[in-house]
């Protein structure tokens, strides 16, 4: 678990958060220099008659500038003019037979040939930010948040898992040493992982 660069205001955001905060939640930041933003989903699960609905609440940096946000999804762009990175966030109820929250944020985003830059866990629920193989032209980065839908699960009859995926590309052809991912990107969708808030039913 690489938290030597986890903030210390993030840790202290989660504790006081909790898990499972609501979602509708103050338009105002919980953290300064962050700004909140909301992500919902209704998701079809086999063995069920109505859908999963599902929604979050994520904080990412105020700087970051937003092009992109529907109901389902968001895009921002954030970086310098040498080096800029389009994330895309997006929310999923997936059903995977794995025991943990980590197991299935390992399922769903593998290191592989990658680099693992952040991971944790609070309660039950899991993270990741895995750096990518480069390709020789671009960064990029895939991020996860898994916690188990308990009552969907038990009506669905198999595990069941609200997955939050955030991922994170540089424009091709820029130049974006191990910094702008290291020590930015990388800690800024770790934390808004951590530090996010969700329902479902």
């Amino acid at each position: 678990m690489s938290t030597a660069r986890r903030r210390t205001w993030a840790t202290a955001l989660v504790v006081a958060a909790g898990l499972l905060a609501g979602c509708g939640g103050s338009a105002s930041p919980s953290v300064a220099g962050t700004r909140p933003h909301h992500l919902h989903a209704s998701v079809h699960v086999d063995g069920l008659a109505r859908p999963v609905t599902a929604s979050v609440t994520l904080e990412f940096p105020a700087r970051w500038d937003v092009t992109a946000a529907t109901a389902t999804h968001l895009r921002f762009r954030e970086g310098t003019r040498g080096c800029t990175y389009t994330v895309d966030a997006r929310l999923d109820v997936v059903s995977l037979d794995v025991a943990t929250a980590t197991d299935a944020a390992r399922s769903l985003v593998p290191t592989g040939t990658g680099h693992l830059l952040e991971s944790g866990q609070r309660g039950s629920a899991g993270w990741r930010v895995v750096k990518l193989r480069g390709n020789g032209t671009q960064v990029r980065l895939d991020a996860v948040r898994t916690q188990p839908l308990r009552s969907v699960a038990k009506r669905a009859g198999r595990p069941t898992w609200l997955a939050t995926r955030l991922t994170g590309a540089s424009d091709a052809g820029d130049e974006c040493h191990s910094g702008t991912y290291r020590d930015t990107l990388g800690p800024a969708l770790g934390d808004a992982l951590a530090t996010m808030r969700a329902r479902a039913y």
